[in-house]
């Protein structure tokens, strides 16, 4: 048997999506990704395909880390957006396989960092990371999805406008936390129009806003400013949104985030998955 370690950079898109689609075929959330999912997804994440690596056996892919690349908190980082290993293949320490060319491959480019999202559950994932240098951060990411119902009670005083240039910086004003990788502006900002971008004025200041995805279902962010808070306007965004979208989903809630957290809960969404954040040093 013959196991090669390379970049991905010139493994077309089609191959890489296969062996997305079998290494999930068994995993916690069932995927069946298209290309254009992927395309998309891996392009807002800053994924650069030549410091993201693949494990070809007998020359056919057979697992990968697929690094996103950009500044974070001040350094170069990668995160590791998706990692996959076929089914057939695993327990036979591919992983570690993988991480040692990437990692090496990180550092001549630069790279101090690296990150990455795993299900709290997922105890055979969390050991293998650990086992290549990976510490979990301690504070778990709340994942919600849910059918949203209209609420009678919501304040309908406030506008809604439907913006076509987002204003991150303003946004930034009604959260209290941090979005995570992908859902931070500055991924959402390479492919805008894949989104919504929905704001709420009241008297003609902007009272809250929400990021939404049409075409997977996801919040990508939303918040109402300090402000404004506890006039219904959280909840108006939601009405607002289930009008034309009811089955929606919000990840990546941290435990600070308590606020935020009761809200989703009230408005009758599941916590369905928790994750937590990896990191290593390069």
């Amino acid at each position: 048997m013959s196991i090669k370690i390379q970049s991905l950079e010139n493994t077309p898109l089609p191959e890489i999506t296969r062996c997305f689609n079998e290494a999930f075929s068994d995993y916690f959330v069932k995927f069946n990704a298209t290309e254009d999912y992927l395309r998309t997804r891996w392009l807002v994440a800053g994924v650069d395909y030549s410091l993201s690596f693949g494990c070809f056996i007998d020359g056919q892919l057979r697992g990968f880390i697929m690094n996103g690349i950009r500044e974070r908190d001040g350094r170069l980082t990668a995160h590791n957006t998706a990692t996959g290993i076929e089914p057939a293949y695993r327990a036979q320490g591919l992983l570690g396989k993988i991480y040692d060319e990437a990692i090496t491959a990180l550092r001549r480019a630069g790279v101090t960092f690296s990150t990455l999202e795993v299900i709290a559950t997922n105890e055979r994932a969390i050991r293998a990371y650990q086992k290549t240098g990976f510490r979990k951060r301690p504070e778990l990411l709340h994942c919600f999805r849910g059918e949203l119902v209209s609420q009678k009670t919501a304040n309908s005083l406030a506008e809604l406008r439907m913006a076509t240039t987002p204003d991150f910086e303003k946004y930034a004003a009604c959260r209290d936390f941090e979005p995570s990788w992908e859902l931070t502006g500055e991924a959402l900002s390479v492919h805008p129009s894949e989104f919504e971008y929905r704001e709420l004025y009241n008297a003609g200041e902007l009272a809250g806003y929400l990021i939404f995805a049409p075409k997977t279902g996801l919040v990508q962010q939303f918040g109402v400013h300090p402000a404004h808070r506890r006039k219904g306007f959280a909840t108006l965004l939601f009405d607002r949104l289930a009008a034309d979208f009811p089955a929606v989903r919000v990840v990546n809630i941290p435990n600070s985030a308590t606020g935020t957290l009761a809200f989703l809960k009230k408005i009758g969404m599941e916590n369905h998955i928790d994750q937590y954040e990896m990191e290593r040093e390069i």
